[in-house]
């Protein structure tokens, strides 16, 4: 009877290969599910850095026109973005012993302004260059001013699709927001800046 009792307790104390098999799947799919999780927790902080990016670039040019009301007219833009303005105007009118005419302080702010919208002032070293790693992406922003009612509008590309890409048409039809520009974020800033 004794040696019953001790194979019975004997095979009590392991785990069978079946057991350790579905304890295995368990954690592998808990694994995968934490994964994807992760993924997608990324995913929709990138866009909220984006959409936050593009808010404060268009808060950024809208004190800029308020600062200049002289030359309003002059800072609508059909399309910037991409290094468009080419290098940097002079006179340069960022440095405060410099005098700029309200002219000159207009392609200087959107010199500036295009700079950051493009991420300059962020960059990393990637295969021997310099490569722009702040900033929107693939950004296009688009400036209207009418009787000093002025949007910004600032389009750049994302993970997931709009239901409505063609609510404003900055950035459409320049092919870097998918088929359909259906990948193409929209900001839209509206205000009225006072000429004076």
């Amino acid at each position: 009877m004794s040696v019953i009792i001790s194979l019975r307790h004997r095979s009590r104390r392991g785990f069978s290969l079946l057991e350790v098999m579905v304890a295995v799947s368990l954690v592998s799919v808990s694994a995968l599910g934490l994964a994807s999780l992760q993924v997608a927790a990324k995913r929709a902080g990138h866009e909220a850095l984006q959409r936050t990016t593009a808010a404060n670039l268009a808060m950024d040019i809208m004190a800029r026109m308020r600062a200049n009301p002289q030359a309003l007219q002059r800072y609508a833009r059909g399309s910037l973005g991409g290094g468009s303005l080419g290098g940097e105007p002079q006179p340069d009118c960022g440095k405060r012993a410099t005098s700029c005419t309200p002219l000159q302080l207009v392609a200087h702010d959107l010199w500036q302004w295009e700079q950051a919208l493009d991420g300059a002032a962020e960059t990393r070293v990637a295969v021997g260059r310099r490569v722009q790693v702040g900033g929107l992406l693939a950004p296009t922003a688009c400036i209207r001013v009418a009787a000093g009612a002025v949007t910004v509008a600032i389009a750049w590309a994302a993970f997931r699709e709009l239901s409505d890409p063609q609510a404003h048409r900055c950035g459409v039809g320049s092919g870097r927001y998918g088929p359909a520009d259906a990948r193409r974020q929209l900001l839209l800033l509206h205000s009225f800046v006072g000429t004076g």
